[in-house]
């Protein structure tokens, strides 16, 4: 199996944290969005990707794609996606959507790079993300109302549900940006999804600098 690794350097560092230096796999540049020889690679990971990159032009490999926002229906037929935000690639499970016009391929590889992973809905933010957004989104709330500061609402949150990280020091980890741009993807569908006004101004500020 010849693997190519479309990623950034923080991204290689954390794949190759999880994966480590197989023989078999190759990192691409980030900016890549064009293969010149498909003969080279049978599958690419796509960890760069994100829903302001032109989509590789393949037609026959299949690419597992960080798409954590954008549906297959927003896809290329030969994506399946995975969540590979900060912080999520390194997990023990991957959370993959996969596509039907390679998914036995695609199983078959994670299989031979010993990866667990669990199957998601095709949705907007799969599982983990889609529920720790909600839990930055209602930090933001709570923070835009003078609850509390961000530190005691991290340790708040740490202490009451042993989770490694609070909400702001999710969003830091992630991005701010990748946190607003999937919530404003599920508010377009479900009003559950208003994003918190410290949220929105904390994405603008960060988008402007």
């Amino acid at each position: 199996m010849r693997i190519g690794v479309i990623a950034t350097t923080a991204q290689k560092t954390a794949w190759l944290s999880k994966f480590g230096d197989r023989e078999d796999t190759n990192f691409l540049p980030e900016n890549t969005i064009d293969l010149t020889d498909e003969n080279a690679f049978d599958v690419i990971f796509h960890v760069a990707f994100d829903e302001k990159l032109v989509p590789i032009i393949s037609t026959s490999l299949p690419v597992v794609a960080n798409a954590v926002v954008n549906t297959l229906s927003d896809l290329p037929k030969n994506y399946s996606r995975i969540n590979a935000w900060p912080g999520f690639l390194e997990r023990n499970q991957l959370e993959l959507v996969n596509g039907n016009l390679h998914k036995k391929a695609i199983e078959e590889l994670l299989s031979q790079m010993q990866c667990p992973y669990i199957e998601c809905p095709d949705i907007p933010g799969m599982i983990t993300a889609r529920t720790i957004s909600m839990i930055i989104n209602e930090a933001y709330f709570a923070y835009g109302d003078n609850v509390s500061t961000m530190p005691d609402i991290d340790i708040a949150m740490k202490l009451g549900t042993n989770y490694p990280y609070g909400p702001f020091e999710w969003s830091r980890k992630i991005g701010i940006d990748h946190i607003y741009t999937l919530l404003k993807k599920l508010y377009d569908t479900d009003d559950r999804y208003e994003i918190a006004p410290a949220l929105a101004s904390a994405a603008a500020l960060f988008n402007n600098q």
